[in-house]
């Protein structure tokens, strides 16, 4: 009976060490599809349970994180850039390894993706 119950119990805790985990300052290099020259962006995290809040930066250009989860090991979240060309939704989808961000990102809907490695500032 005791180890179901340690069993339950974390099972219950991993999604909120994981969201505990989150939170912070991140430095991603972003490897573009196309073999065009990688990009860095700032991830700046909070986790609280289930919800992911932040901004991602690249450059003086930063933008606000929307629609945030974290879901058992994976993360996803969504920024929406404006330019000429009018807006552009990106989700960002990713897990916590080994202390780096693994991911992807690219435009919500659409088939091609930019793969994503961060690490802690």
């Amino acid at each position: 009976m005791r180890k179901l119950l340690f069993i339950v119990t974390a099972l219950m805790a991993a999604p909120v060490l994981l969201a505990q985990g989150l939170s912070g300052t991140w430095q991603a290099e972003i490897t573009p599809p196309n073999g065009s020259a990688k990009q860095t962006s700032t991830f700046t995290l909070k986790a609280d349970g289930a919800a992911l809040t932040g901004s991602v930066s690249q450059g003086k250009r930063q933008v606000e994180i929307r629609d945030g989860k974290v879901t058992g090991e994976s993360f996803s979240f969504k920024t929406t850039n404006s330019g000429k060309k009018g807006e552009v939704t990106l989700l960002w989808t990713g897990k916590l390894e080994g202390g780096e961000l693994k991911g992807t990102r690219g435009r919500d809907g659409g088939r091609r993706q930019a793969a994503f490695t961060a690490k802690r500032q």
